[in-house]
């Protein structure tokens, strides 16, 4: 049976638009915080920048323009087996516009200093043959010397290794790569195509400028299924680690010419 509750209070349209509305808005993304303003430059510090030698200009603008963590604020271009999938347009950092907004002079050497500096980020991700490799547009990519490429240990990921290597993706002003590795967060066969099998078909990989390979820590539950999997294959982690630092060569040496450790930004 059905029992019918009276209602002493009628509906109010307008107030429950109103809380609609208040709920729709709490889940909106607060408004970007704007960023800090800076007095205007006067001719005295105009006059004080020029008479500081480069190498303290240089300190002064590593300071504001390097980041600690890397560079990989820019949007991406993204790849799947080589065909561009959809493009997107770098958005450079705040604290560069301002520094490029000062005058010729600061201008060209903040963009030196940032671009010269700061490690760029890659990474990549895939599916047994097929990758994704988030890169800087074009126009950008022969300005970095600092590079550092994130891979899995899948055949399309040792492929991308393989092009940015050679050239391919257009670092031709690359002084330094990092190779970092990570291990899969699965065992599956298709994120994880490293096998004692299939070494004899991953080629090597050299460079033409300094790097290093370096690996991902990883937890303990994470490390444990790992060494299972490859103890299933008949290998270790250990074993992988120096395979892969065996087949990935660089040439130059970062505390030497070749490097970029001791490079003199020219004015």
């Amino acid at each position: 049976m059905l029992r019918l509750i009276n209602n002493p209070e009628p509906y109010d349209h307008a107030a429950a638009t109103q809380r609609h509305n208040l709920h729709i808005a709490t889940l909106l993304p607060l408004p970007p915080t704007p960023s800090p303003e800076y007095a205007p430059l006067t001719p005295a510090f105009a006059c004080g920048w020029l008479k500081l030698p480069l190498e303290l200009k240089t300190l002064i603008l590593h300071h504001t323009l390097v980041s600690s963590t890397g560079i990989q604020t820019y949007h991406e271009h993204a790849y799947i087996n080589d065909t561009l999938e959809a493009t997107r347009y770098i958005t450079l950092a705040a604290v560069l516009r301002k520094h490029l907004a000062m005058g010729d002079g600061i201008a060209r050497l903040a963009r030196e200093v940032y671009y010269t500096h700061n490690v760029f980020i890659v990474k990549t991700t895939s599916v047994g043959l097929r990758y994704r490799i988030c890169l800087p547009p074009h126009s950008l990519r022969s300005m970095i010397r600092r590079l550092e490429i994130k891979i899995y240990l899948s055949h399309g990921n040792w492929a991308v290794l393989q092009r940015l290597a050679v050239g391919a993706y257009g670092f031709s002003g690359a002084r330094y790569v990092t190779v970092h590795v990570r291990w899969p967060e699965s065992p599956n066969p298709a994120y994880f195509g490293l096998t004692p099998e299939s070494r004899a078909t991953w080629e090597g990989v050299v460079f033409g400028c300094a790097g290093q390979v370096v690996f991902e820590e990883v937890q303990e539950d994470k490390r444990a299924w790992v060494e299972r999997y490859l103890a299933g294959k008949g290998t270790g982690m250990g074993d992988v680690e120096e395979w892969i630092r065996g087949v990935v060569k660089f040439a130059g040496d970062e505390e030497g010419g070749d490097g970029i450790a001791n490079q003199v930004i020219s004015t």
